[in-house]
């Protein structure tokens, strides 16, 4: 270096892999080594792309001083200073470090983390989004399922009549079951636990001994009813 401007400032990673590079210059440096060597030390940790934006700062910096070409990168090996390069170490020069040189843009590893940080604020808060978003499907596609049921037991108990009444309980069978002589014998000879006010639905299979009741605090189609379901078995020769 003979003037000023001989003189290119490098970033302090930068720095670091050129010195790196120059200590063992007749070696290719893996990718690792430099991480660990440059900012692994550090404790800090950064993507592939930091490093790589390093040594093309290097690569500017030798570059703006003619001397292209200096730094190569062997595919899947490394990064090593060109055989071509004689290095020799200068213990001391003349040049005044203090005069005003040309400054290269730097990346720092601040930078870095924070836009890594960033990154994942918006990884955390889309990925938060999309959990409020799946349990807001699941909550409508519940809603649907459920109204669907509710609208298919609608459609069921509307077909059931009122044959009898006990005790001001009202009794309700199938409309479709004419064999009415058959659940008021059954009721008949089977007290029904059922308070004034209240609905009982039976269901009786012709020639099944199985007896489906239902009894609600009112009509079952009336929204916030409250039902008790029961299976019982009867005496076929109630028939």
């Amino acid at each position: 270096m003979t003037s000023p401007q001989d003189i290119v400032q490098l970033n302090a990673p930068t720095s670091r892999c050129f010195e790196i590079l120059l200590a063992n210059r007749y070696s290719v440096i893996s990718q690792k080594v430099l991480f660990e060597s440059v900012w692994g030390k550090q404790g800090a940790y950064v993507s592939a792309n930091t490093l790589y934006q390093n040594i093309s700062l290097l690569r500017k910096a030798l570059k703006s001083l003619d001397l292209d070409g200096i730094v190569k990168t062997i595919s899947k090996q490394g990064i090593v200073i060109a055989d071509t390069v004689s290095v020799q170490e200068i213990e001391n020069d003349n040049v005044d470090l203090s005069l005003p040189s040309a400054t290269l843009a730097t990346v720092s590893p601040t930078a870095e983390i924070a836009q890594s940080t960033g990154i994942q604020k918006w990884l955390t808060s889309n990925l938060f989004l999309g959990i409020l978003v799946t349990l807001a499907l699941g909550l409508v596609t519940l809603f649907i399922l459920e109204n669907h049921q509710h609208q298919s037991h609608m459609g069921y108990f509307n077909h059931y009549s009122q044959f009898t009444e006990i005790n001001g309980c009202a009794i309700f069978k199938p409309e479709m079951d004419n064999s009415e002589e058959r659940y008021l014998s059954f009721v008949k000879n089977y007290p029904i636990p059922c308070a004034a006010q209240s609905k009982v639905y039976l269901t009786m299979p012709r020639a099944k001994p199985q007896v489906s009741m239902l009894i609600c605090d009112k009509d079952i189609l009336t929204p916030g009813v409250r039902c008790h379901s029961y299976n019982l078995l009867r005496e076929v020769n109630y028939d």
